[in-house]
């Protein structure tokens, strides 16, 4: 119990064991990813929004719902780009490629975990 009051992501972790189906974990990824991309006209960090898919893999039993953080990040890149513009990939970090290897990242986990 005490661990999991230190290490949040430890709480996490068994709370997904317990709740596989629960979205509450899987939503505050996703916010996580959607902060990333509110910031207009300032660095897009791709970064951030890669380390929360992984983070949640790593709490996370859910196999489909680890393929729905993956796409919903790319959804949510698709629709940043389509509000804002292309984006130049100098002043974004390599934002546009990124996303580009998330979304085939995303086809080669749900071809190898097959998630339902």
């Amino acid at each position: 119990m005490n661990m999991t009051k230190i290490y949040p992501i430890i709480q996490e972790h068994y709370f997904s064991i317990l709740f596989p189906d629960s979205e509450e974990v899987l939503d505050k990824y996703k916010k996580i990813i959607e902060k990333e991309l509110v910031h207009k006209g300032e660095i897009l960090r791709y970064q951030i929004m890669k380390q929360a898919i992984k983070d949640f893999s790593n709490v996370s039993t859910n196999k489909g719902q680890i393929a729905e953080l993956m796409i919903f990040t790319v959804e949510c890149g698709v629709d940043f780009t389509l509000s804002y513009g292309d984006i130049d990939d100098e002043k974004s970090g390599g934002f546009g490629d990124g996303m580009m290897e998330l979304y085939s990242d995303y086809l080669g986990y749900l071809e190898e975990e097959d998630p339902k």
